[in-house]
């Protein structure tokens, strides 16, 4: 009988029927032990047809491949029923290929991942043991190289690494702590990269006394993680790792964080879907990979945003929504994910790696909206995540199956339907979800509107053609204001038959809905359905501005409001009011079915040129510098604009390279401060060899490039950068221009350590704006000099150059743009009276920002501070450091204050400081100013700047890898103040200082962001 039938996956392949094994003979064709093996692992035990074709016969027609799934139906069915099976173990229903459709058939599976939820649940050590040995074989060894076999091991070698965690946590709980350390060196064996089972084990060992032992754990998962994808371990782990350097083993980073998520608020309440939550739910709760599938409109998002809610009490990371629909390129779902979830992926290595690799320590809900247009990307990182990311859990809304191992789907139906051949009472009729929906949605555009006996037919007439899909309900809603519920649906007939179908069961319900979005566009008038149109090029939201200039010509501009008001009333178009402005935006479908008509119309090339014009435009107006407070560059009209930059760059591309060099020079600022550096690095890249012509935008493009790629601790293109920027000004007729290149040529090439060559470019710089008489260029090159001097060691000589820097700035010309690149030493070494050396960390080398004079001057005093700080000036040190945070308030730039205040705090820290100085002393966060020194006096006041990079930097030039301790014992040997901690050969030292290496251990260089 069925029931007897038991197969067994872990540690080989093997069926039985009661007593009677299934001897490997009887299968007659391999495929047909395959089939079963697949079905056994799929979700629900049945797979679709097309699906077991893509996987047993890949190369093979669809026709060939359907007539050896019979074959093989048929080789199983004999081998079953010959050892006394029934003859419906495995069958073939409507295209979908089932095991045990009627129950009775144990896996082996199964049971492991019955017996681990039981252990799990129970929260005690004993039962987990027993379920790991279920599994301890492996699953299916003869297949691991197959790839769905090969998928399905990674899953369960996944979840057996949460089972040994949850066990060594059980055996912490009860104070076994011996145990809990040989699992978690069991589990850490075959994860390296497992963040929660390293910390665990950190602080387990940490407990029990042997806290080298638990630093050398993170120093494993730090070099894993960083040969595996290029990132850090996660803030939790290196809060724990602190922790323990400081003696203590208090795990403050193992409490439970208040739960946390990015999930929209709801313009209302979710109608008629309480059974599709609990279902949705409950489906959760069994797979960790879930996807709404259906028709566009009927409710997919809405319904996963509201089980999402109901769930944010149940995973430890939180719930993060994350919105496809704007994404055009598939290779930045990873990005995507990431930027929902506040993750930085690292410049180098496959995004996708990097994603996975942070995500793996994480408990948390990822709820991926709108997969369809991106299916196989989304299909793509959801595999390596289900693989690898045992604590995640997926919920996707597609119009398609994502098609990756451990899916289970949710088809979301439409709305509950009346009858309108048999109409119930006015109650039953209000009862049906899609007349409560339909009637709540016309309430609110026409106030007073109820269901009535008089509109009674009508209404249920409405909801039974459009099938009960939700956006279509609120399309014919909208239209009471203006239409009776049976004029609607004599224009919705007329609608329908405009499908060209000539029965009503004929209409699938993609088409319903186009009919609705077809009777929808014909009660538009000729201005209404134009706007309409062109509001398809946007890329997610847009605003009036943006819908004015880019639907609409000349005159017309004027009515755009008016005609953008009517179609939000008519529910074509949402209004999202945010804390500055409304924004709009073009549900997805709507869009889709708008570009048609746009395409149609002829006018796709007129209004995708003025999409383009536009935002060209918006981004050039927000790069500039104001009289006072900060330019647009990190304007929140940029970032929520950021899809039709993207779109419009991408556009300027293929059409017109030199505007897209343009949008691109006037973008990479954005890209910096907003920490998109490899998006913004690639986009630079593809226009500048785009645009391969010398220009003045040519220039601020290669300056850009060299910015991101020292902000992504890439120094190995400055050199040639510099060379690229001075070249485009050779030959030109602007020796201006050109001392400025050799300027930029000199910055670069100091952050790439090429000493020497960076002193001969700032010389030629000087010469040559000394020649021209350009103020502009020798005051920058002031600056330079007096950071430069810093982190020689030379206060005097850092004085003299901020002084005069501070002469020149006064001669520069009004109309003079930014012109002084932004540099400041990075961190300090700082010797006390007993000898004791200490690091400190303190600012960011290369800002990136370029400033006029009038923000020089903030930037050069700072400068000046530096310099008598390590002079042992205090008090000029202070004086200067006010002047300038004095300097920067005036002009209403918090970038600028908070880089003098921080100064000023660093000085107070450095000299124990009591009192604080007054730009500090009147702040609302000066308690917490003299902590890192309470107590503490340096004497002699001996600092030294030491300039910065990324240990990503360090590694790629040869640099060692950074130890992690704060201070260092003064060696015995007497050596000059050190200048900079780098002990690679990169590391040359300025001319004029003897080489060799600085007196204080290597650690890890400080690049604040």
């Amino acid at each position: 009988m069925a029931g007897d039938v038991r197969i067994r996956l872990l540690g080989g392949f093997d069926v039985a029927v009661g007593d009677r094994p299934v001897a490997a003979g009887a299968w007659r064709l391999r495929k047909a032990r395959s089939l079963l093996k697949v079905l056994c692992l799929a979700p629900g035990h049945q797979m679709h047809r097309e699906r077991l074709y893509d996987l047993l016969w890949p190369d093979l027609e669809r026709r060939a491949a359907a007539n050896n799934l019979h074959q093989v139906l048929y080789a199983a069915r004999r081998a079953l029923t010959g050892a006394g099976a029934a003859g419906d173990v495995v069958v073939l229903r409507d295209d979908l290929v089932l095991l045990g459709p009627d129950g009775g058939v144990a896996i082996d599976v199964d049971e492991f991942e019955e017996a681990a939820r039981r252990a799990s649940r129970d929260g005690a050590a004993a039962p987990l043991p027993a379920a790991l040995a279920l599994a301890e074989p492996g699953l299916l060894p003869e297949d691991r190289y197959e790839p769905w076999a090969r998928e399905a091991a990674d899953a369960l070698g996944a979840r057996c690494a949460a089972i040994r965690w949850g066990l060594a946590e059980a055996l912490r709980r009860e104070d076994r702590t011996a145990e809990a350390i040989e699992v978690l060196r069991t589990l850490l064996d075959a994860d390296p990269l497992h963040e929660p089972g390293s910390r665990a084990l950190m602080t387990a060992l940490a407990a029990g006394g042997r806290r080298r032992e638990a630093l050398a754990v993170y120093e494993g998962l730090r070099d894993a993680l960083r040969r595996d994808g290029g990132a850090d371990p996660d803030p939790r782990t290196r809060r724990l790792y602190r922790t323990l350097l400081a003696g203590s083993v208090q795990q403050r980073e193992e409490e439970r964080p208040v739960h946390r998520h990015n999930l929209p608020a709801q313009a209302g309440a979710l109608i008629g879907r309480q059974r599709e939550t609990a279902e949705v739910e409950a489906l959760l709760g069994r797979s960790r990979l879930l996807t709404l599938t259906g028709t566009g409109g009927c409710g997919k998002t809405r319904l996963a945003l509201a089980v999402a809610a109901r769930r944010t009490g149940a995973f430890r990371d939180g719930v993060w929504f994350v919105d496809l629909a704007a994404l055009t390129e598939p290779h930045l779902v990873p990005d995507a994910v990431a930027a929902a979830l506040g993750l930085q992926l690292p410049p180098s290595g496959p995004a996708q790696e990097a994603l996975v690799s942070q995500l793996g320590g994480r408990e948390l809900l990822l709820v991926l909206d709108n997969c369809e247009h991106l299916i196989e990307a989304c299909a793509a990182v959801v595999s390596e995540v289900m693989a690898r990311c045992p604590g995640v859990t997926v919920l996707a809304t597609s119009r398609e199956l994502l098609r990756s191992y451990g899916e289970r789907t949710f088809r979301v139906p439409s709305l509950s339907l009346p009858d309108p051949g048999r109409l119930p009472s006015l109650a039953e009729l209000g009862r049906f979800a899609s007349v409560r929906l339909f009637v709540e949605r016309a309430g609110e555009a026409c106030p007073g509107f109820a269901l009535t006996a008089a509109n009674a037919a009508a209404v249920a007439q409405i909801c039974f053609r459009l099938d009960g899909i939700p956006l279509a309900l609120e399309l014919a809603a909208a239209r009471v204001r203006v239409l009776a519920p049976g004029q609607i649906v004599e224009r919705l007939d007329d609608a329908v038959s405009l499908l060209g179908r000539g029965s009503r069961r004929a209409v699938t319900r993609q088409e319903t809905l186009l009919a609705a979005l077809e009777w929808s566009h014909r009660l538009l008038d000729g201005d209404e359905r134009c706007l309409l149109r062109r509001l398809a090029v946007f890329t997610g939201g847009f605003s009036l501005a943006a819908a004015q200039e880019v639907g609409a010509e000349g005159e017309g501009r004027e009515r755009v409001l008016d005609l953008l008001g009517r179609l939000v009333d008519k529910s074509l178009v949402g209004a999202e009011p945010r804390q500055d402005e409304v924004r709009y935006r073009l549900l997805e479908t709507v869009r889709q079915y708008a570009a048609g008509r746009l395409r149609a119309a002829g006018e796709l090339a007129a209004t995708e040129a003025r999409h383009r014009r536009f935002y060209l435009a918006l981004a050039e107006r927000r790069d500039h510098e104001p009289a006072t407070g900060l330019s647009g560059a990190t304007s929140l009209e940029l970032e929520a604009d950021y899809g039709n930059l993207r779109a419009a760059l991408s556009s300027l591309l293929r059409s017109d390279p030199q505007a897209a060099l343009r949008l691109a020079v006037a973008l990479w600022l954005f890209w910096s401060e907003r920490g998109r550096l490899a998006e913004g690095r690639r986009w630079l890249d593809a226009a500048l060899a785009a645009a391969p012509g010398p220009s003045p935008q040519r220039a601020r493009a290669l300056m850009g490039q060299g910015v991101l790629a020292v902000r992504l601790g890439d120094g190995s293109p400055l050199a040639d950068i510099g060379a690229r920027i001075v070249r485009d000004h050779e030959g030109r007729s602007a020796p201006a221009e050109l001392a400025y290149a050799h300027y930029q040529q000199a910055v670069l090439l100091w952050m790439r350590g090429a000493w020497e060559r960076a002193r001969e470019a700032l010389d030629r710089a000087c010469e040559l704006a000394r020649a021209v008489g350009e103020p502009s260029v020798l005051a920058a090159a002031a600056h330079t000099e007096g950071v430069w001097a810093v982190c020689r060691g030379d206060g005097a000589g850092a004085r003299a150059a901020c002084e005069s820097g501070l002469r020149l700035l006064a001669e520069v010309r009004a109309d003079t743009g930014p012109f002084l690149v932004v540099m400041t030493p990075g961190y300090v070494n700082e010797e006390d009276a007993a000898g004791q050396v200490s690091l400190y960390f303190e600012e960011t080398v290369l800002a990136g920002r370029a400033v006029g004079a009038a923000r020089a001057r903030g930037y050069v005093l700072a400068g000046l501070a530096w310099a008598a700080r390590l002079e042992g000036d205090a008090g000029a040190a202070v004086a200067a450091a006010e002047r300038s945070a004095d300097c920067f308030r005036a002009l209403a730039d918090p970038y600028g204050r908070s880089l003098a205040l921080n100064v000023l705090g660093n000085i107070c820290r450095s000299r124990g400081d009591q009192p604080l100085p007054r730009s500090i002393s009147t702040l609302p966060w000066r308690s917490g100013a003299r902590s890192a020194t309470a107590g503490r006096r340096t004497s002699p006041w001996a600092v030294s700047a030491c300039c910065a990079w990324p240990a990503a930097t360090q590694r790629a030039h040869g640099c060692p890898s950074p130890a992690p301790s704060r201070t260092s014992r003064r060696p015995t040997t007497s050596r000059a103040p050190p200048t900079a901690c780098c002990t690679s050969p990169w590391w040359r030292g300025p001319p004029g200082r003897r080489p060799g290496r600085a007196p204080c251990s290597p650690v890890p260089c400080g690049w604040s962001t």
